[in-house]
């Protein structure tokens, strides 16, 4: 994001809390921060609009932020969302379960929906500790079981696999780097599994989950190389753990109607006797990669509350420019040697300092 946006996340509190004015943002710091700030609190008081908050009236409200809001400031107010839930200890429970519930079926799905999906997990995940304290505790407590020492599963597992892939030599012949990404399934996502399909803990098979992004070397035949590497990969997997056949689906060769490409496979990491939940594999190269993430958009805007092909494409037009102007903005800004501050943007720094430490101090005030 750009400038506007990050003074806009310092400024908010402080404005909200009336220390400062809407006109003294905009001359000091612009007409776009003014406006980001503004729109900011518009998306803030959103949940004021319905009386009830059901799942219509959430995927409405959703629908509503996407549509006729900046886009910048629906994100802005996700990550003070954010912030916000990180620091609820020091309210009263019930304030805790209310602030909750309207993350849990307004923003986090909105996070999803603008494909900032790190957002939502946690915004879940603390929602859901919140929410329901003692079943949060129950999946926390299961998932913390299957860990044996300092280092977590997912990086053991991580490491052994990419020293396994670097020391193919085949392997090593077809592509030029190896990226590997791991993840735990969230506690909130877990819990749904267990209600949704009835299902015991042991019995939620992809908890732990690897993502193998290959970057083949670059040839005439590019395409027909990465897809040999993605299926050498999964030679190796198989040399390392024991796979599932019945849960492999190959992507590859069939691709989904979205265009999605992929390898995905489960395998078996018991050891020395001790029971652990399969592990999901998926194998794919840079350009399968971007193409998953490319066809996601879709899905991810359904779970937003927008299902109109029309508003899902101007919503991502939106996106890609906000985007493309921060990418302008910051690539334009002068180097700071041998540049003279003038008299403007010493008072700004200077604002901006003072904001900072009056955010600071409320910050203090409400702990």
């Amino acid at each position: 994001m750009d400038a506007e946006v990050i003074s806009a996340s310092i400024l908010a509190q402080v404005f909200e809390a009336g220390a400062i004015s809407i006109h003294e943002v905009r001359y000091r710091m612009g007409t776009g921060t003014a406006h980001l700030l503004h729109e900011s609190l518009r998306v803030k008081h959103i949940p004021s609009r319905i009386e009830v908050l059901d799942d219509d009236g959430a995927a409405a409200l959703r629908k509503f932020c996407l549509t006729y809001y900046d886009i910048r400031a629906v994100i802005l107010d996700l990550a003070l969302k954010l912030d916000m839930m990180r620091h609820l200890d020091y309210l009263p429970r019930y304030q805790q379960q209310m602030l909750s519930l309207q993350v849990m079926k307004i923003h986090a799905p909105l996070a999803y929906a603008v494909g900032t999906n790190y957002l939502s997990l946690e915004l879940e995940d603390l929602s859901f500790r919140y929410l329901f304290p003692y079943s949060y505790r129950y999946v926390d407590t299961w998932l913390h079981s299957h860990e044996t020492g300092s280092k977590s599963l997912i990086d053991t597992y991580m490491e052994e696999l990419h020293c396994s892939l670097k020391a193919d030599p085949i392997l090593a012949d077809m592509v030029e780097d190896i990226s590997i990404k791991g993840r735990y399934k969230s506690r909130f996502s877990t819990m749904k599994k267990l209600l949704k399909d009835g299902r015991k803990p042991e019995e939620v098979n992809d908890v732990l989950g690897l993502r193998v992004i290959l970057s083949p070397r670059y040839t005439e035949n590019m395409p027909e190389v990465g897809e040999k590497a993605c299926y050498r990969t999964r030679e190796i997997i198989q040399s390392l753990w024991k796979e599932m056949p019945h849960r492999t689906k190959d992507f590859i060769p069939r691709p989904k109607a979205n265009g999605y490409r992929s390898l995905h496979m489960a395998v078996d990491v018991s050891d020395n006797g001790k029971s652990r939940p399969l592990m999901e594999i998926q194998i794919r190269t840079v350009e399968m990669d971007l193409q998953a993430v490319n066809g996601m958009a879709s899905h991810s805007l359904y779970k937003g509350g927008l299902t109109d092909p029309e508003e899902a494409k101007r919503l991502k037009a939106i996106m890609m420019a906000a985007a493309d102007l921060a990418a302008l903005r910051l690539r334009d800004l002068p180097s700071a040697k041998g540049i003279e501050i003038d008299q403007r943007e010493r008072e700004y720094f200077v604002f901006l300092t003072r904001m900072v430490m009056a955010r600071s101090a409320l910050m203090n005030l409400w702990k």
